[in-house]
């Protein structure tokens, strides 16, 4: 006979998987999965082909030019020129010229040499990062027109359904996972009236809840 804790955690669960169903059924699969990996899609597109728009940008006198108007628009200019700073000494306060040039020129040609250095791969890793997000933005934009051109072909009558039913599947494995990640989250709280109820509702052998606590995939993997 079950508990009034499994009752519960099973009532939960099956009305937590009905949502999470529903809103797979309503979306559709090509929603459902664009939703979840375009980000990383986007992210890990901008990343392989990074340094290859890099050197497509330095050899081509036509996207230099591109950039360059983009970037007057994010840095300072100065008669129709980049501003960029020559070096961190720029930022300080100006420094009289040394008194004792043999004794101390070669440490304040060093000192500034080092400047300009710093300054260079600051400038550099800047420019980067402006231009790793410019990537990142313009696959995000082309999987968004992807996602609509797919939606659009998914709504013709025979693929709908079909559509429908698979983002219903997703929905139920996001569901999974959902209840995975918040049987560990309390895993880490202190012992309560709440989670020794939840434990409960988890521990008859052979039941769904039991079933699904055993079996999970993120614990085994990150945890065991």
């Amino acid at each position: 006979m079950m508990g009034s804790s499994e009752i519960g955690v099973g009532s939960i669960l099956l009305l937590s998987f009905i949502i999470f169903a529903a809103l797979g059924y309503r979306k559709g699969a090509v929603k459902k999965i664009f939703s979840v990996l375009s980000l990383f899609l986007s992210l890990i597109l901008a990343k392989l082909l990074y340094p290859f728009a890099i050197r497509a940008v330095v050899e081509n006198e036509l996207l230099k030019g591109i950039f360059s108007a983009i970037w007057s628009f994010l840095l300072p200019t100065k008669d129709k020129m980049l501003s960029v700073p020559k070096s961190l000494s720029d930022f300080l306060p100006s420094q009289p010229e040394p008194t004792n040039p043999p004794l101390f020129g070669g440490m304040y040609e060093a000192v500034g040499k080092w400047q300009d250095q710093l300054a260079q791969y600051i400038i550099t890793f800047i420019n980067g990062i402006l231009f790793f997000l410019l990537l990142y933005l313009l696959f995000r934009l082309l999987m968004k027109v992807l996602q609509q051109v797919l939606e659009y072909l998914f709504k013709l009558p025979g693929l709908n359904f079909g559509n429908r039913m698979l983002g219903l599947c997703l929905g139920a494995v996001e569901w999974i996972f959902f209840i995975w990640i918040i049987l560990i989250l309390f895993s880490f709280l202190p012992e309560s009236a709440v989670s020794l109820w939840i434990v409960d509702g988890f521990s008859r052998e052979g039941s769904i809840p039991y079933l699904i606590k055993e079996n999970n995939w993120i614990a085994q993997i990150f945890l065991g």
